[in-house]
């Protein structure tokens, strides 16, 4: 009787400091610039702005390519230039269709190129 005493009591003060977390999580929300609506602001006007300023966001993501997607597109030289001016080793595995022979060992810091008429299409490293 006394193990299900103590064990009722430790779900009850994990259940509370647990909806204590939620309500610290939502109080910095609310605090969040943007998250208050302005004076005279009904919610679907507030609703409106948030899904747009969420737009505007994966807009400017999906132009500016991230990692290594930035190499995409670029001629072989251009990337290669990029790879070396940033301090990182590149090779080609396959130009046209027809791959290289290149050797199996990994190197993380190392960028694999797919090139087809002279742009790359894919990376990889290693």
């Amino acid at each position: 009787m006394m193990k299900h005493v103590v064990f009722a009591l430790a779900g009850l003060s994990l259940f509370t400091s647990c909806s204590r977390v939620d309500e610290e999580k939502a109080v910095k929300k609310s605090a969040e610039p943007g998250a208050q609506k302005q004076p005279g602001e009904t919610k679907k006007m507030a609703e409106k702005k948030a899904e747009s300023e969420t737009d505007e966001s994966l807009k400017s993501a999906k132009s500016e390519p991230k990692g290594d997607d930035r190499y995409l597109g670029m001629e072989l030289k251009a990337a290669m230039e990029l790879a070396k001016s940033e301090g990182r080793s590149a090779r080609v595995i396959q130009e046209d269709g027809e791959h290289r022979i290149v050797t199996r060992d990994y190197r993380p810091e190392r960028l694999n190129f797919v090139v087809v008429k002279g742009k790359v299409t894919e990376v990889t490293r290693g």
